[in-house]
């Protein structure tokens, strides 16, 4: 969008998901005449779309609405042309929509909020499911490897992993854009004659402690299944292998 006045353009996602309780990030770029005012000098504000008084972010913290002080903070630099905003806590009735705006402090006349170009949250009360990957057989001695994997909102507050078997741990985060990252953790062991009749978990849990998922993947033909017990805040499974092959699931706590 480009206002003509001030040779503004701003990009947004319309649309983004949040998981209740945790955090969320609205991406957000900008373009500005840079030759004509130091970007130090631009104002960045964000503001619900029906009233431009609904500030949710502000440099002055006296201006931002009571229901978003202290939850509300650019992840980007000004400078860079980045304007995206971290929300915190996030609420189930943070739903928007949000509009950027912009002033130069220099000037009283070249002020714009994007009200064409918001963007609406979509609650999410759980999480969503985690991605396993094992071998369909792990033969006693070599190397089994098992990888857990999640998407998420919230890169200031990284989703934690964690496995119940020992053995080497790789942990690795990517941004995989439009305001969505990723984390995965590796676990490679030798399985050993004692590692029969056991079952592999993977814990993840997100900032703002999210709702519990099970997401259970059964190793084909060997595997025998014994039993689940689930409840509403931890889910376990149970199996009976063959030295040849080992069942794992994952909960989500």
């Amino acid at each position: 969008i480009q206002n003509q006045n001030f040779l503004l353009i701003v990009h947004v996602e319309p649309e983004m998901k949040a998981l209740v309780s945790s955090c969320v990030v609205l991406p957000c770029s900008f373009k500005y005449p840079a030759q004509e005012q130091p970007s130090e000098r631009i104002r960045a504000i964000w503001h619900m779309k029906d009233n431009w008084d609904d500030i949710i972010f502000h440099k002055d913290p006296t201006r931002v609405k009571d229901s978003f002080k202290g939850r509300t903070k650019l992840i980007g630099s000004l400078g860079g042309s980045n304007c995206s905003l971290e929300i915190d806590k996030v609420k189930n009735h943070d739903n928007g929509p949000y509009c950027f705006r912009v002033e130069l402090e220099t000037s009283k006349k070249d002020k714009y909020s994007f009200v064409e170009n918001c963007v609406s949250i979509k609650m999410i009360e759980q999480a969503s499911k985690p991605e396993l990957q094992a071998e369909q057989s792990v033969p006693e001695g070599e190397p089994a490897v098992f990888k857990c994997s999640v998407r998420h909102t919230c890169p200031s507050y990284q989703p934690t992993l964690t496995w119940s078997h020992t053995g080497k741990v790789v942990m690795s985060y990517k941004d995989i854009s439009h305001g969505n990252w990723e984390a995965e953790s590796v676990l490679t062991f030798i399985p050993q004659k004692e590692d029969d009749h056991t079952s592999i978990t993977c814990t993840v849990k997100h900032h703002g402690n999210a709702s519990v998922v099970l997401r259970v993947q059964r190793l084909k033909h060997i595997c025998k299944y014994v039993n689940t017990e689930a409840s509403s805040y931890e889910s376990m499974c149970a199996t009976k292998c063959s030295h040849t092959c080992m069942k794992y699931c994952m909960f989500l706590a």
